[in-house]
């Protein structure tokens, strides 16, 4: 008697890879179709060393006949082993033919696995957590998240850099926006040189490559200085940087978090995924990704919203890098429009969150536990 473990695969593949690895058969076959036929080869990269795939040929998506057939073959097929039947993924069709059969096999086993990782025993009605693989779902979804920066390796020098840049910018948040929003052509310029100067007509900003960087504002006649350290200053400073350190420094402390990673690239050519320098080539790039040890938070992080296709953005990139378990968070410094709300409202997978709005983290702490175990739709 083998264990065999007969698996529908869909969509989304962390289901399928989870009921494997919770399963531990010797063998498994994939139940597929054309469609789903590239999924199935790149979770079977993944298996577990030691389990076998067995061979077979798709299956129609819609062919009830065909269908029916199938699930009855492999019950006869399967008939001395020990089976476990996973019916995450595939179509429904797919799901209720399969129950049919299997369900009255005393040597069989029906799952569901969920978006918390949760693994439902339909049979006997009870259900168990799986271990969650952070950088599994990235690579199920054709997507290694390979480039990014921990939040980690930030020091407290860095944290004490953030507040000083909060401090200036609120002498004058003009001139300050003024002098540190770059367009693309002056961020490839200035961002990572070790050492340099920018100027704007109310201030300027110097740095050298020890990290010091001296901000200087021209207001009312006067000229008022001020000098901020950090190896990583010019990141902070340049687009924002800063409010992306002090989301992630709020999100540390929040009781779920088990790791941040930041400024994360993806490549869109997965044939340059081995790419040293990720900068050549074109890319998407998530502020911040979560792991949770249960699941993914993607967050967004803008001191402004200018423009609603933003969310449209980040929830397509959510869906294609984290999958339809990934949770997402849009945080902005300022109050969001009511052209923002809507589309929030519209989009309904996005939870958003305004410092302008509430000052009371543990409030933000609460929402995000409420949301965090909540099913996508």
């Amino acid at each position: 008697m083998s264990k065999v473990h007969i698996t529908l695969v869909g969509g989304q593949s962390m289901p399928v890879y989870l009921g494997i690895k919770y399963c531990n058969p010797e063998k498994v076959l994939f139940v597929y179709s054309n469609e789903s036929e590239k999924q199935k080869q790149i979770i079977k990269n993944e298996l577990p060393e030691g389990i076998v795939s067995l061979k077979t040929d798709p299956l129609d998506a819609v062919n009830m006949e065909e269908i029916e057939n199938a699930a009855r073959s492999y019950k006869e097929k399967f008939k001395d082993d020990e089976v476990t039947l996973n019916i995450s993924g595939g179509t429904k069709a797919w799901s209720y033919f399969f129950s049919k059969e299997f369900e009255n096999m005393q040597n069989a086993t029906i799952i569901y696995v969920d978006q918390n990782n949760e693994v439902y025993n339909l049979k006997e009605k009870t259900h168990e957590k799986v271990p969650f693989e952070f950088m599994m779902q990235f690579r199920l979804n054709k997507n290694p998240l390979q480039h990014y920066k921990k939040f980690s390796d930030y020091t407290e020098t860095d944290i004490k850099a953030l507040e000083e840049i909060e401090r200036v910018r609120k002498i004058d948040i003009g001139i300050f926006t003024e002098l540190t929003n770059l367009d693309r052509n002056q961020e490839a310029q200035l961002k990572n040189q070790p050492h340099g100067k920018f100027q704007t007509k109310n201030a300027s900003i110097d740095w050298d490559k020890k990290g010091k960087c001296v901000i200087s504002f021209k207001k009312k006649g006067e000229i008022i200085t001020n000098e901020i350290c950090s190896p990583n200053i010019t990141g902070f400073i340049f687009n924002a940087g800063w409010f992306e350190l002090k989301v992630a420094h709020i999100i540390s402390q929040w009781e779920k978090t088990k790791e941040i990673f930041m400024n994360c690239k993806f490549l869109i050519d997965n044939k340059e995924k081995d790419s040293k320098n990720i900068e050549e080539f074109p890319k998407n790039e998530i502020d911040i990704i979560i792991n949770t040890g249960e699941k993914a938070l993607f967050v967004e992080c803008k001191t402004n919203l200018h423009t609603v296709t933003d969310i449209d953005k980040f929830n397509t990139a959510v869906r294609n890098y984290g999958g339809s378990g990934s949770k997402a968070l849009f945080i902005c410094l300022n109050k969001f429009s009511e052209n923002a709300l809507q589309k929030f409202s519209d989009c309904g997978t996005i939870w958003h969150y305004s410092f302008k709005e509430s000052q009371d983290i543990q409030s933000f702490y609460d929402m995000l536990n409420r949301r965090i175990e909540k099913i996508n739709k």
